[in-house]
């Protein structure tokens, strides 16, 4: 069965202008889920079962290089 892998990337820290991208990942992952929203294809397939949510990748740590 075909996975459907999500990773979150929290950064914005090069954006000169609007913000705001780094908070997606955490604004996604719950809409995922909402009533607006739906996990079944077009073609009848539950994408539940097939989404794999890998986390956010973590640049507090991360240094200038």
């Amino acid at each position: 069965m075909t996975k459907i892998s999500l990773l979150g990337i929290p950064h914005d820290d090069n954006s000169s202008f609007a913000k705001g991208a780094a908070q997606a990942p955490a604004k996604i992952r719950p809409e995922l889920f909402s009533d607006a929203y739906s996990m079944w294809s077009e073609t009848g397939f539950d994408l539940t079962d097939r989404l794999v949510d890998h986390g956010d990748i973590d640049f507090s740590a991360a240094g200038d290089p």
